[in-house]
């Protein structure tokens, strides 16, 4: 049996909720990180971030990999490989990494 993970599961209201009421003073860190199921850690970089001046996303981030392409590019990309692959030219690992 698998242990399911718990990171990632808050949500982007009740965030938006506890970070205002942590900047308004109205509740510590602590008690909206218990109140609002929301890590502490998070809340920590998050409300630090905003004191800082910084932009700050709510949704949650997972992992470092960050997309090198754009969906539309991506899609042309693969749309191509389909393309050569239907005239009967399919393209092997090192053609597919020059192509890119």
């Amino acid at each position: 049996m698998e242990k399911t993970k718990k990171k990632g599961k808050w949500d982007q209201s009740n965030l938006q909720t506890a970070i205002d009421k942590i900047l308004s003073k109205e509740i510590s860190l602590r008690e909206a990180s218990l109140r609002y199921n929301i890590p502490k850690s998070t809340l920590h970089d998050k409300t630090s971030s905003l004191y800082r001046g910084q932009e700050v996303s709510l949704q949650p981030k997972l992992g470092r990999f960050i997309n090198t392409f754009t969906p539309e590019y991506e899609q042309l990309l693969v749309d191509h490989v389909k393309d050569l692959s239907n005239r009967c030219l399919p393209l092997m690992g090192q053609e597919f990494l020059k192509l890119v």
